[in-house]
Parts: C-alpha cells; structure tokens; sequence
C-alpha cells in the first residue's frame, strides 16, 4: 500500500486539510472553516469530522496512513502538544489538543507552531531545500516566523523561539495584543498596512491586494503605505541578521506576494541597520511554495522528523 500522511494547517478563518505522499504529492486537498468562536468541544469535533473524511479518502484509495501532522497557530509547547495561547482562537487556553484528538485517532500526531510548520514545508520543497540555515517569516493579519538551523527547526529552551513578530523595532511605538509596544507585526502586516493607510488618507482600506495593484499603477498613496512598510520590516530583517548571522531569509503569507512593491524599501531599512559586508550577503525570497507551506511541512514531519 502507498504510504502517506494526513495534514491538517489551522488558520483563523480556515482549515487546510490534505492527504500528502512521500514525495510532497497533494493526492487530496480541501478547506472547511476553523470557526474561530467555537468552544474546544465543538472545534475538536469538526476537527474530527475533517479528519474523518481524509481517511475515508484513504480508505477508498487503499492508502496507509503513517500519521497526522497539525500545524496551530499560538504559542506552541511541539513536545507536549499543548497550546499555551492563540491569537486566533482566544478560548485556548493551556489546550491539551494532541491528547484529546489522540483518544480517538489511532495514528500518532505530530504538532507544532503553524509558522513552523510552514518553514519546514519550505525546507522540503522550497526554496529552502537549498539551503541549511534560513529564517522563514509568514506575512499576514500579523507575523509568524520559523528559524531553521542544520535543516531542523530551533525550537528553543521551552518550545516558543520563532515568534518574530514581536521582535521590538520601537520601544515606545504601538501596542500590541501581547502586552509589549512597537513589536514588528504592528508595523509589517495586515494590521501595519492598516494603520499606514490611515495616516496616508481618509478613504476605507482598500485591501492589501488592491493595495498592491494601486502601487504596481504608481498610486502615491499606495506607494507610500508599502515603503513604511518595507522600511519596517527591513529593520526587523536587519536585527534578526545581527543576532543571528542566517544570510537567507523567506518570506510567506499573504502579504509577501506584494514582494515587488515592498522589496526596495526593505532593502533599505535593511541597510540602514547592517554593517556592509553583512548586508552584501543577505538573500530575502519569496516563499516557492505559498499557501502550500503549512500542509506540506506538516507531512514532512510526520514522515522525517519523528521517524
């Protein structure tokens, strides 16, 4: 029987469920919603309902399942399979997940951080399948990260390094929902994109997409809201450089498919915080893989890290 591993990536609004061979083939693919206001009960339910038709899918492909792999999003413990807290399901709290989908699933599960997840997909089949050190940073309503190291994830002391949205870039700037100010993701995502518009001008929010469109037709307005935001992230880029010396670094989520209009200003504020020589060696990527990261790092896990 052909082996594979069941994926599932958990996002706020919604639910990536695939079926993944060994060779990084999605066999099957579908997306249901996370229903982020559910109770624990009910969200393990429906979780269990997905998983139940992915192996329907298998049964009647004749697959053998070697393994679930889960990325969450939150404040991770991978060993333990707990979820500390979530920025998106605000009920988590100290959530044994793994131990209560585990009761009723008779394959092991692996769990990580959703950013993790997606860094490890990279590393398999990405753009970071070249290389044996890079950052792995996921631009959306905030900012997730993964630091891999040898082509393992760093998950440190406890299991939480690779929250790189709330790397300090202003002491005294905005607040953010973690209790600290001027963390990066208030200045380079979906909420900074945001509040540059509103400093920029008094019309809604067009989006970020058509943010991006507006700049690709030299909208000044457009222009302006990107390069605050390359500038922002490129000094978040610089300092992870400094502390870290990784020379290459991925973007995803999202945002990072506005590449082409936020690059020069990030390259700039990159610069503007770098010694020269380290500057000359930095290499930022789009993510080769997009919103196939999460679900493809969460089979790899179940078929290489564990193993």
């Amino acid at each position: 029987m052909k082996s594979v591993a069941l994926a599932l990536d958990i996002g706020g609004s919604f639910i990536k469920a695939a079926c993944v061979d060994l060779k990084g083939c999605i066999l099957f693919e579908q997306s249901f919603s996370s229903g982020p206001k559910d109770t624990n009960t009910k969200f393990l339910k429906h979780l269990f309902e997905i998983i139940e038709a992915l192996r329907n899918f298998c049964a009647e492909k004749k697959l053998q399942i070697l393994g679930l792999g889960l990325g969450v999003p939150g404040i991770v413990n991978a060993q333990k399979g707990i979820v500390y807290q979530s920025p998106h399901f605000s009920q988590w709290k100290n959530f044994k997940i793994r131990a209560a989908l585990q009761k009723k699933i008779p394959f092991p599960i692996d769990m990580d951080n959703d950013a993790n997840r997606a860094a490890l997909g990279e590393a398999w089949l990405g753009k970071g399948k070249a290389l044996r050190n890079f950052i792995f940073l996921t631009l959306g309503t905030g900012i997730g990260g993964g630091i891999v190291l040898n082509k393992r994830i760093w998950q440190g002391d406890s299991g939480f390094a690779g929250e790189l949205g709330h790397l300090v870039i202003d002491r005294n700037g905005r607040s953010c929902p973690c209790g600290g100010q001027g963390c990066l993701e208030r200045y380079a995502s979906l909420v900074g994109l945001q509040e540059a518009w509103r400093r920029v001008s008094k019309a809604p929010f067009p989006g970020p997409q058509e943010l991006y469109l507006r700049a690709m037709k030299k909208d000044k307005a457009a222009l302006e809201v990107w390069k605050q935001f390359g500038n922002s992230l490129g000094l978040g880029l610089a300092s992870l450089m400094n502390v870290l010396g990784i020379e290459n670094i991925i973007l995803g989520g999202g945002i990072s498919e506005a590449f082409a209009v936020f690059e020069k200003a990030m390259k700039q504020g990159m610069q503007q915080h770098l010694y020269q020589t380290s500057f000359k060696k930095m290499r930022v990527y789009p993510s080769q893989l997009k919103n196939k990261a999460g679900i493809l790092g969460c089979a790899y896990a179940v078929f290489f890290v564990n193993q």
